[in-house]
């Protein structure tokens, strides 16, 4: 089984899809048999330049948002469009570069990221990006038309590790 999960990723580039959670495209978790995979059509599997700082500031837009729409343990359409609305307007990134984000921020909401290194992520991209992401965050939290606890605290914690004042929450 071990050398099947090793082969996945050729075998999809070869068959034209891409997926997500992709090593090859960004810190993420060995493939397991219990990951639950984000798979979309892609010529020789969606292939991209995930070392440019603006695929890897959108990457981290997208992780940030996707962990604040589980924030509450429910996930709608609502904040799934929230992202990838975020990700449309996001500049300087191609459409394969949303195609593979947006399935990236859906493999998360099946697959959750670790917060702490996400956050850490976070606190690295440069002032404008942290914004973006940070508004993103709020989108996705606001997008359901309904705010839980959970999600404040979770938004909290956000804004406490990017040094600003949580009553702004």
């Amino acid at each position: 089984r071990a050398l099947h999960l090793k082969r996945l990723p050729e075998l999809f580039d070869a068959a034209g899809y891409g997926f997500e959670p992709d090593k090859r495209y960004g810190p993420a978790s060995s493939l397991s048999e219990d990951m639950r995979l984000c798979v979309f059509a892609a010529e020789r599997g969606g292939a991209v330049n995930a070392n440019r700082p603006e695929y890897r500031a959108a990457r981290t837009m997208a992780e940030i948002a996707a962990l604040a729409a589980r924030a509450d343990d429910l996930v709608v359409d609502a904040e799934i469009e929230s992202i990838t609305s975020d990700l449309v307007a996001f500049p300087e990134i191609s459409d394969l570069d949303r195609l593979r984000l947006r399935a990236h921020a859906l493999a998360l909401l099946a697959n959750p990221a670790k917060l702490k290194t996400a956050t850490k992520r976070l606190c690295e991209l440069p002032e404008l990006q942290r914004q973006a992401a940070l508004a993103s965050a709020v989108r996705a939290v606001l997008a359901d038309q309904r705010i839980t606890p959970s999600e404040v605290r979770f938004l909290e914690g956000l804004y406490k590790a990017l040094g600003l004042p949580q009553d702004e929450v």
